[in-house]
């Protein structure tokens, strides 16, 4: 069973350097983790493959949890950023530049800050953050008890809702068109609010929209969520997408150890299971 949303994983080249750029944002830093042992079935989802990887969470009271994962010291250049997260109570103009951007940064994906307006009456605005080669949404509204967001463009719009509605648990909030792009607004629930996250799916309209993310793609390429039971909501991913997932694996983090499954959506968005081992 699907428990709700652990943590965007948002793609680092440093913990300390990207923390700080974090931080300068409003997130604290929860745990950090080095020298992790990386699965090798990761190997085909990646363009830089090491043996062991780097990560960190942190947290916000406006947005998701991110997950710095450090898989090499470059970030691969994307068409689009993924899960790009809607960071609420940002009043801080854009960060300096202390780092060098990619070489092409992506630009603010057109509708979609029209599309948050309408499915979720958030006023964002798209905000570059060089130092982590990314952007996310930012608001000045306050948290407060607000459901946190993230704005994701996908390839096939109906068969990324229906994996997320139907496969992954997710309610149907609204559905629209906003500057010519069509969208789904959903939410993944949980018991307890930081489990919970509302997910604006919106149709990819530009060629570099479509394009697959890798995990070491720039930007928030993965969504991790929780669960009670990794091998039945496995095998209903497997089920829904008709192939296997990409890959399960173990993997000791924070002295927790995990159970992992990782799986390529409709439009090639990554999910990830995460399942708590006991005992």
């Amino acid at each position: 069973m699907i428990l709700g949303v652990d943590h965007i994983a948002l793609a680092s080249r440093d913990l300390s350097a990207d923390g700080a750029a974090l931080a300068g944002l409003g997130f604290t830093e929860r745990f950090r983790d080095a020298g992790v042992p990386n699965a090798a079935v990761k190997r085909s989802l990646q363009a830089q493959h090491r043996d062991i990887h780097d990560l960190a969470i942190h947290d916000h009271p406006g947005s998701v949890a991110l997950e710095l994962t450090v898989h090499a010291p470059q970030l691969v250049a994307s068409g689009h950023l993924g899960f790009v997260p809607v960071i609420a109570g940002v009043a801080a103009p854009p960060l300096a530049r202390t780092a060098a951007p990619l070489a092409s940064e992506v630009p603010a994906p057109p509708g979609v800050a029209e599309a948050l307006y309408e499915a979720l009456g958030i006023t964002a605005t798209w905000q570059p953050v060089p130092e982590l080669g990314a952007a996310v949404w930012s608001t000045k509204a306050q948290a407060s008890t607000t459901v946190p967001a993230c704005a994701c463009c996908v390839a096939d719009l109906a068969a990324s809702t229906r994996f997320f509605r139907d496969t992954l648990k997710a309610r149907a909030l609204a559905a629209g068109t906003s500057g010519g792009r069509a969208w789904q607004a959903l939410e993944l629930f949980g018991p307890v609010m930081r489990w919970r996250l509302r997910v604006l799916l919106v149709a990819a309209i530009a060629q570099a929209e479509r394009e697959p993310l890798l995990l070491d793609s720039a930007g928030f390429p993965c969504i991790a969520l929780l669960t009670s039971d990794i091998a039945k909501d496995g095998n209903a991913i497997e089920s829904a997408l008709g192939r296997p997932i990409d890959g399960r694996f173990g993997v000791g983090v924070n002295g927790k150890s995990l159970e992992i499954a990782l799986a390529r959506g409709p439009s090639a968005e990554f999910v990830e299971l995460i399942q708590v081992r006991r005992g």
